[in-house]
């Protein structure tokens, strides 16, 4: 699983962690274009939040375009929670502005690029750093999950151990993006028979999932319990929802915090499908109890 990945919570809100050091760059970012432009006197703040503007923007509409079926509508494209950007998409965009401001604004170029590498160099040594100390989660835990009708279902049985890939969506009735990404997951396992896509829920009885997919008119089908929350620690789920994505290995590849669009689901099964050679297991390692993202 990439570092980015790894989910974090924040009182009750969870990110992902690459989320989280974008924010943090850009942040700083900002703040050094702002002292270089009062040093210079110019206006570079402008100039670098344009650039960060247009690099999003473009990656937002380059995602929308490769995955155009995917969206139910104008207001799901926009809808920017499933954090569905093309970074191809808004690098060329980001050298497309500076190429431009080379030939129209040159006085501004050198403390925009001073400042972005600034947001860069603290990006790229936060995730050194991260690498160094956070422990990634590689395996499927070996959990006994119960199904709607009481009966024991191995995790593994489901997805590796029948040789195909394993889509887990960690989730709760109480969590509102939750109930939100449920039709997502209602119309992928139609189109995916050939991956296990499991819900399992987390420290909820049978009567309140069964009365909360009667009521919204759901029909799902490994639809899991998790009673005691044993997978979440052991997964290390922090924020629900949370999306894992295994290979028919039983490795983790991906990992979804939060709310899941149809165009962010199946770029995620599509990176699965390049994933389809066994890998030698990993160790497991630990997280703690999960937090709903909203």
């Amino acid at each position: 699983m990439h570092i980015l990945d790894q989910g974090i919570s924040i009182g009750p809100l969870g990110f992902s962690l690459g989320t989280l050091l974008f924010l943090v760059a850009a942040s700083l970012a900002l703040a050094a274009g702002a002292w270089l432009g009062r040093r210079r006197e110019l206006p570079v703040n402008n100039a670098l939040f344009n650039l960060m503007f247009v690099s999003l923007v473009a990656a937002r509409v380059v995602f929308v375009l490769r995955y155009w079926g995917s969206f139910g509508g104008p207001l799901d494209m926009i809808d920017i929670r499933d954090r569905g950007f093309d970074p191809l998409g808004g690098l060329v965009a980001a050298a497309m502005v500076l190429a431009w401001m080379a030939w129209r604004e040159r006085r501004q170029l050198l403390p925009v690029l001073m400042a972005g590498s600034t947001g860069l160099l603290a990006w790229g040594s936060a995730v050194g750093i991260a690498i160094l100390v956070t422990g990634e989660v590689e395996r499927l835990p070996e959990i006994n999950a119960m199904s709607l009708a009481g009966e024991p279902v191995s995790l593994a049985a489901l997805g590796p151990e029948q040789g195909r890939p394993l889509v887990l969506n960690v989730w709760a009735t109480w969590c509102p993006p939750c109930r939100r990404e449920m039709p997502v997951l209602e119309e992928a396992q139609r189109a995916h028979s050939d991956i296990a896509i499991v819900l399992l829920n987390q420290g909820e009885d049978h009567a309140s999932v069964d009365y909360f997919l009667h009521t919204q008119g759901l029909e799902l089908d490994y639809v899991l319990l998790d009673r005691d929350n044993l997978f979440s620690p052991l997964a290390g789920v922090r924020a629900l929802p949370t999306t894992l994505f295994y290979d028919a290995s039983g490795r983790l590849r991906r990992q979804h915090v939060g709310e899941l669009s149809g165009a962010t689901l199946s770029r995620h099964i599509e990176g699965l499908e390049r994933w389809q050679v066994p890998i030698e297991s990993d160790s497991r390692s630990a997280g703690h109890q999960p937090r709903s993202v909203n």
